[in-house]
């Protein structure tokens, strides 16, 4: 690791033998040990850990849980016996390292960014193909590696969302004048993605405002409708088919009311497309965990369930073609997509990509996260007690949240045991090369939007009860600039 001041060299863990009292800087998976306490690992074997006294590399920035791929900065003290568990395992390399090593500075790796795991220049600078290493020839997800298909899409996206040019002007003399800068209105385009959070569809409140919600892009041009709208589960409160109250049949009424919600507004149906991530409370990973978090990643809700929302496309489809009239140009059909947990949205082939997920992960980074020494508090004259110097606690738990995630390359940076996974598809939780853009939809944490090493952060909240009364809350993303915002309205 190179820093502006020096430069360390990584240690194995086994190359610890011998070494008593000497300052190491290691790079391992932090563990819990068979007896309960904590333990760093690498391919040459662990070793326990004492985080007593040591410090953030960054203050509060990130969480620390074990699962997680950390650096950890410190001195190795070996005893004649382990203070480790040797549990399952031999000492020495391979097995348990005898000692302990006492940490001082605990950190994560930097997340990498994307321009660069790709081999291309960054933004600001048109995006041309470096000739330096990365993976340009990799193709990551199917549609095409950067160095391959790259440069065309971006041309193809610049044309699409880039305004054309203003047409000329003439004067009396029929002389074409270039017209002012003023007097070109701006154009309308579509590239801009509506993301809605925890659609809970057995609450009447949540209806009333996906319906107003709607109600907003209907009024707006077709030029200027979103591309994609994006509905995040859970789609019900309470875990579905786990209860008597929530069989298979209340959990279709619940999304006959969606598509019954949505037949209001035919032209979104027939121009727009609707993509529908679920959630912990969704079919059929409900049915056997009652609600819980089960392994990673989900299946799409069941096409039993959804029938009504599906018809409700084909209807809108259908009237827009009739509509149009026979000699209408051809056109792109509106469609309900209903995928995994999470998912990828692929834009121009591999210059835009864009992850879904739905978890409640940061009550999740709160329950395992372990305890490290606070950091040092201030001294002097020039400490004022007064001053607003401190930052908002939803912002601060954003900025936390993102820079965890991405260091970490991860979605979900636990133990199996704490969450989890599908080892076939483990593939699908990993963030490397960083997306352009990240939607962690997380319901007991506020709506925000944040930007960390070129890739774009958000997460939705709450359609309702995120704090304001009768008001709805989400994200619009706009694909050309890679930014967002969260947008509100009354209801």
């Amino acid at each position: 690791m190179i820093t502006a001041q020096q430069t360390h060299r990584l240690t194995p863990i086994a190359n610890l033998l011998g070494r008593s009292g000497s300052p190491h800087l290691l790079l391992g998976l932090l563990t819990i040990s068979p007896t309960g306490t904590l333990a760093l690992s690498d391919l040459t074997g662990s070793i326990s850990l004492d985080l007593t006294h040591a410090q953030m590399a960054e203050p509060d920035a990130t969480w620390f849980v074990p699962g997680m791929i950390v650096l950890v900065d410190g001195i190795y003290e070996d005893e004649d016996l382990t203070t480790g568990s040797v549990l399952g395992g031999g000492g020495g390399i391979g097995g348990t390292v005898g000692g302990k090593f006492i940490g001082t500075m605990v950190g994560t790796p930097i997340a990498e960014k994307r321009h660069i795991t790709l081999g291309t220049v960054g933004e600001g600078e048109g995006g041309d193909i470096t000739t330096g290493g990365g993976f340009g020839w990799v193709d990551f997800l199917g549609v095409g590696s950067e160095r391959e298909r790259g440069q065309s899409m971006r041309d193809l996206e610049s044309r699409i969302f880039s305004p054309p040019p203003p047409p000329p002007l003439f004067d009396s003399q029929s002389q074409p004048e270039t017209q002012p800068a003023a007097a070109a209105a701006p154009v309308p385009n579509r590239g801009h993605i509506a993301i809605l959070g925890d659609l809970n569809l057995d609450n009447p409140h949540t209806v009333t405002a996906l319906a107003k919600v709607l109600s907003v892009y209907s009024l707006l041009p077709l030029e200027s409708l979103p591309m994609t709208f994006i509905l995040l589960g859970n789609f019900i409160s309470q875990p579905s088919l786990a209860l008597s109250a929530t069989g298979p049949v209340e959990y279709k009424e619940y999304f006959d009311i969606l598509a019954a919600t949505l037949s209001n507004f035919p032209v979104l149906l027939s121009n727009c497309t609707f993509v529908f991530v679920p959630g912990d409370h969704d079919a059929w990973n409900s049915s056997f965990s009652a609600g819980a978090a089960g392994p990673l990643p989900y299946d799409p809700v069941p096409s039993i369930f959804t029938t009504r929302v599906h018809k409700a496309f084909v209807t809108a489809n259908s009237e827009a073609k009739k509509d149009a009239g026979a000699n209408a140009p051809p056109r792109v059909d509106g469609e309900a997509i209903w995928t995994s947990n999470p998912a990828r949205l692929c834009l121009f082939g591999p210059t835009h990509e864009m992850v879904l997920f739905r978890d409640d992960i940061s009550s999740r980074f709160r329950r395992h996260a372990i305890r490290t020494a606070s950091a040092p508090v201030p001294e002097g004259p020039e400490l004022d007690i007064d001053a607003e110097t401190q930052e908002d606690p939803s912002i601060h738990a954003a900025r936390k949240l993102t820079q965890t995630l991405l260091d970490q390359g991860h979605l979900s940076p636990f133990r199996l045991t704490d969450r989890p996974v599908l080892w076939d598809y483990a593939g699908a939780l990993q963030l490397y090369p960083l997306p352009s853009a990240l939607v962690v939809c997380d319901a007991e944490a506020n709506a925000f939007v944040e930007k960390y090493e070129g890739c774009c952060v958000m997460n939705p909240g709450r359609l309702t009860g995120g704090g304001k009364r009768n008001m709805a809350s989400w994200v619009e993303y706009d694909i050309k600039e890679r930014t967002a915002r969260v947008r509100e309205v009354g209801y």
